[in-house]
């Protein structure tokens, strides 16, 4: 997937699509449309995938790149430090059917647009920058992930901000109602033993969104990470999806996560008091990986030491990607 005929095709095809529509306020993004008009790619979101230090990977264009150099120390022990072409927040993991309960807070960022850069959204725009905010379980290490989020997007010039929850593979992101910049949002998602329930609410606008699936309905869960992450989603580029693409990250300057709690083998508490049970993840460009122990060149996004209370971090917008 990631060697230099897809990164050549993802290249052809992201930039000889059609301009969606006129430039139009918060909008509420459909579940299948416009993300499932042809010839514009599909979304599709799915767990951590990791970068291995040192690991070779195609050096192709610097499409859309911004050639900065973020520094991003990772603020715990190496162990505890990870590169991801898509997840960039925090993590807490446990033995298998341990994770029962993950809370969040956080505000919908604001599509930052300049006539230059990362994060535009104009008429003319002819790519799709993607943000989702969330709290889930698994998907650290496993091929399921239970979530609730927002979306920031700018999608081939339209604005669109959204809530949403996903029981990923089993079925595509769900669009649960429409959010604005600047709302405050919390959420949680739980494990029964026998069902997952996923809720999230606007707190400034009172919507909320309460949804419990089955363990059947998620075959492979297993119960073992709790994430608060700021994610950019694949897009699959043909209707096999054995050809995708990273999303360009949308510029959102800076987001902040709060009330950041897991429950983890009974034991409720902030991140922080998960020890050494704690992940550090930043979201690194498909061109350009690094490795945690180092200053972070080309990094997208990267999470920030945990607050005195333990339960909350900003994430820093760095470039847009791929």
């Amino acid at each position: 997937m990631r060697k230099y005929i897809v990164i050549a095709i993802t290249l052809i095809v992201l930039m000889t699509l059609p301009i969606l529509a006129s430039l139009t306020p918060t909008q509420t993004k459909p579940s299948t449309t416009p993300l499932s008009i042809s010839p514009h790619p599909t979304l599709t979101t799915h767990p951590m995938i990791p970068v291995t230090p040192g690991q070779p990977v195609n050096i192709g264009p610097k499409n859309k790149v911004s050639k900065n150099t973020a520094a991003a120390p990772c603020p715990l022990p190496l162990a505890q430090c990870n590169a991801s072409f898509n997840w960039g927040g925090y993590a807490v993991t446990g033995p298998t059917g341990s994770v029962s309960d993950v809370k969040g807070a956080w505000t919908v960022p604001k599509v930052r647009s300049s006539s230059i850069g990362n994060g535009q959204c104009f008429h003319n725009d002819v790519s799709w920058y993607d943000l989702a905010q969330w709290i889930g379980i698994d998907g650290w290490s496993s091929n399921t992930v239970e979530q609730t989020g927002t979306g920031s997007d700018c999608y081939y010039g339209t604005l669109y901000y959204y809530a949403w929850s996903e029981f990923f593979p089993t079925e595509p992101e769900i669009t649960v109602f429409p959010v604005n910049p600047g709302d405050k949002m919390t959420a949680e998602v739980t494990f029964t033993g026998t069902a997952f329930t996923t809720t999230i609410t606007d707190l400034t606008t009172h919507q909320t969104s309460t949804r419990t699936e089955p363990l059947s309905y998620v075959p492979g869960a297993e119960e073992n990470s709790a994430e608060w992450i700021s994610e950019t989603a694949a897009a699959c580029l043909n209707p096999s999806c054995s050809i995708f693409s990273f999303l360009d990250l949308t510029d959102f300057g800076t987001g902040a996560f709060s009330g950041a709690t897991a429950t983890v083998s009974g034991s409720p508490g902030p991140i922080s008091s998960f020890g050494s049970n704690v992940q550090w993840v930043e979201m690194v460009n498909l061109n350009f990986p690094a490795t945690p122990a180092f200053p972070q060149e080309d990094t997208k996004d990267y999470p920030t030491a945990l607050t005195a209370s333990g339960d909350g971090f900003t994430v820093e917008f760095v470039s847009a990607g791929p």
